[in-house]
C-alpha cells in the first residue's frame, strides 16, 4: 500500500528534480498516497522518453522493408522463410514498445508498469546490474516493486526481452480496460492501490482473454496503418 517504505527511504527533493518536467503540477498539493503514484507516474513517462531515445521506428519499418526486398532468390524456401520469420518478429518487438510508449505518455500508471519499462531500459541500453543497483533511482523502484508487487528488477532483468514486452502490454491493456469500465473509479489518482488490485488479482477469466485479444487485434491494425505510413506522415 502507499505510501511504501522505499518512498520514505529513497524519494527526496533532490531525486524528484530529475523527473520534475514529467511531474503533474498537483504534486505539491496532494497527500502522501497520491504523491506516490504521481511520482511513479512521472517516472514512467521518463523512462519512456529514454527508451524512445534507443530506438527509431521508422529505421526499423525501412530495415524490414529493405530486408524483405533484397531476398535472394537462390534461397531455399526453409531459408527464405526463416529470414521472414525473424524480421516479423524484430519488426513486431519495436512495434509493440512504440505502442506501449505511446500509451504511457498519454496515461498514468504506476509500479507495474514502471518495473518493467525500466528493466527493458537497462536491457536496452545494456548496462551491468552492479553498476545500476548503486542508483537511487534503481533503490526505490526494486524496493518499491518487491513491496507492492513482490517482484524484484533483478529477478525481472533475468527475463527475455520479449517476455518483459508482452508482460508490458498485457499489464498496460487490463489497467486501461478496468479503469475505464469499473464504476466509481473516477481518475487514476483517486485510488492509487487500484493498480496492484487489478494486475495480481488471481481471479484472471475469460473476460482478462477476450481483453488481451482484443487488444492484439488493435494492435495489429495499429501496425498495418504504420507500415503504411510514410516518414513524412502520408498514408499509402
Amino acid at each position: 500500500m502507499y505510501p511504501t517504505k522505499a518512498f520514505n527511504t529513497f524519494v527526496t527533493d533532490r531525486f524528484i528534480d530529475y523527473f520534475d518536467e514529467f511531474l503533474s503540477p498537483n504534486y505539491y498539493n496532494a497527500d502522501y498516497t497520491t504523491q506516490e503514484f504521481m511520482l511513479q507516474s512521472a517516472l514512467c513517462k521518463a523512462m519512456a522518453a529514454r527508451l524512445e531515445k534507443c530506438f527509431k521506428f521508422e529505421e526499423v519499418k525501412d530495415n524490414y522493408n529493405k530486408k524483405l526486398i533484397n531476398i535472394s532468390s537462390q534461397l531455399s524456401m526453409q531459408e527464405t522463410n526463416e529470414i521472414i520469420n525473424n524480421q516479423e518478429k524484430r519488426l513486431k518487438y519495436y512495434a509493440k514498445l512504440k505502442y506501449c510508449l505511446e500509451q504511457v505518455k498519454n496515461n498514468d500508471y504506476g509500479i507495474n508498469v514502471l518495473k518493467y519499462l525500466f528493466t527493458l531500459f537497462i536491457k536496452m541500453k545494456k548496462l551491468p546490474i552492479e553498476a545500476v543497483k548503486t542508483t537511487k533511482e534503481y533503490s526505490y523502484i526494486n524496493q518499491a516493486s518487491i513491496e507492492l508487487s513482490n517482484s524484484s528488477i533483478k529477478h525481472l532483468v533475468c527475463l527475455p526481452d520479449s517476455v518483459l514486452l508482452n508482460e508490458l502490454f498485457k499489464t498496460i491493456t487490463l489497467i486501461d480496460y478496468y479503469y475505464q469500465n469499473l464504476q466509481d473509479i473516477n481518475s487514476f489518482v483517486e485510488d492509487s492501490s487500484f493498480e496492484e488490485e487489478v494486475y495480481y488479482n488471481e481471479n484472471m477469466n475469460n473476460m482478462d482473454k477476450k481483453i488481451l485479444d482484443q487488444a492484439e487485434n488493435y494492435f495489429e491494425d495499429w501496425l498495418i496503418v504504420q507500415m503504411h505510413t510514410l516518414n513524412n506522415g502520408m498514408v499509402f
